[in-house]
């Protein structure tokens, strides 16, 4: 795979930002689309005014027939559609109407999106906004959402999302108080004990796009919980399908993306080609009886495939003295964050920092980073897997190199009867 040497953390703003867009529209509902290259100021219709139209015509009330008609003729348009970050009006609305979209470019300046290539995800990714929004809000079926991890939350979630879908309803979360949590209280918005709220309704949707317009069941009777596990099977979760339903329920909102979009670029500089060692150890030695992986375990795993270059992502700052001490001529690269040594954070406590907020955007930092490389040593998570999932993005289903660290298993000298 052909890439280029350095990926710098923070980029020189181009001269040019907004390109080929051009929306006119016609007085009886006929669109016809231009393509012009926006050069300066004097151009007949510039980045300016088509954002500005997008916002107005999504500003009106969502009951508006005039602004359906505008989305839906919009999601129409073969060409990019793009906001400024200092003027996102509208866009969040925007893309959780059009899920046929994916986010194509940003930069300094702002933001485009584009239609998905993939014109089977593009049609599963309709299917999905079809069911949930096109559905009966009284026949919602809801599923809890653990409070665990983040790859495992989404997949149990994209489980029921997936379980609505093959029977024809829509699907909403609930927070019923797992993983420790109090009820209502999602731990990627909010401490489990509720203090730190990142929203007021301490959920997902303090930093993700609505994925339904119903609500979750009211008496709970409805909710699965960890308890029914997976309705999809656990072969399910090896699917592009799977990954799409993650990605519909995960389209950040525009003031998330532009947090992660600065903090990427100011707390670290990606140089490849690179492979991704996961080292996950704060939480698992001595829970149900596990241990955590020595650096060289991640190594032999790759083997050859490890790069000169390696993103180290661990929650234990003792792993990163352990790699630079193991193998000093590689360079590793992480992000500077406060980190628990070895096991002290405990079982599932996944914030060094005691901010949600700030652990969500290093989160998504790091989704950004790995889809760079393009091997990964890992061992048994969920994380793992969406980390995967998020560099697949970029080199495609199955072209990701995955190697998994296991322990030796040494051979018992048999005992020789006398």
């Amino acid at each position: 795979m052909e890439m280029k040497k350095e990926v710098p953390g923070k980029k020189k703003k181009p001269n040019k930002f907004f390109k080929n867009v051009v929306l006119t529209s016609g007085i009886i509902g006929i669109i016809v689309i231009g393509m012009l290259i926006v050069q300066d100021h004097d151009a007949d219709v510039n980045a300016d005014s088509f954002l500005r139209s997008i916002s107005a015509d999504l500003g009106a009330e969502s009951t508006s027939s005039s602004r359906k008609n505008s989305i839906d003729s919009i999601a129409s348009v073969p060409v990019p559609v793009c906001f400024k970050w200092d003027d996102t009006t509208g866009a969040d609305e925007w893309w959780t109407h059009n899920p046929r979209y994916e986010i194509y470019t940003e930069n300094d300046q702002g933001f485009c999106f584009t239609p998905h290539s993939n014109v089977e995800k593009r049609d599963f990714m309709q299917g999905i906004y079809d069911s949930q929004f096109k559905g009966d809000c009284s026949s919602v079926f809801t599923k809890s959402m653990p409070s665990s991890g983040w790859g495992k939350d989404f997949s149990y979630t994209a489980d029921g999302l997936w379980y609505a879908m093959q029977n024809n309803r829509p699907f909403q979360t609930a927070l019923v108080g797992e993983g420790g949590a109090v009820p209502g209280v999602w731990h990627y918005a909010g401490l489990k004990d509720g203090s730190k709220p990142v929203c007021p309704t301490t959920d997902m949707y303090c930093y993700l796009l609505n994925i339904t317009n119903c609500a979750a069941t009211a008496n709970k009777t409805d909710v699965f919980g960890e308890d029914r596990n997976f309705q999809m099977g656990a072969e399910f979760l090896k699917t592009e399908q799977f990954d799409w339903l993650v990605e519909y329920m995960t389209r950040m909102q525009s003031w998330l993306r532009k947090e992660v979009y600065d903090y990427f670029n100011s707390h670290i500089t990606m140089t490849t080609p690179c492979s991704v060692f996961h080292v996950r150890r704060g939480d698992t030695k001595g829970h149900y009886g596990k241990k955590y992986h020595p650096i060289h375990h991640y190594a032999t795993a790759l083997g050859n495939h490890t790069h000169e270059n390696v993103l180290l992502l661990t929650d234990s700052s003792l792993a990163i003295d352990e790699a630079h001490e193991a193998y000093p001529s590689l360079n590793w690269m992480h992000f500077n964050r406060t980190r628990f040594k070895a096991n002290e954070g405990g079982w599932e406590n996944h914030f060094p920092s005691n901010d949600p907020k700030f652990e969500v955007v290093l989160l998504q930092s790091i989704f950004k980073a790995v889809k760079i490389c393009d091997s990964v040593a890992r061992s048994h998570s969920n994380f793992a897997t969406i980390l995967i999932m998020e560099m697949e993005k970029v080199m495609g289903k199955g072209n990701v190199v995955v190697g998994e660290a296991v322990f030796q298993q040494t051979k018992k000298k048999k005992k020789r009867n006398k």
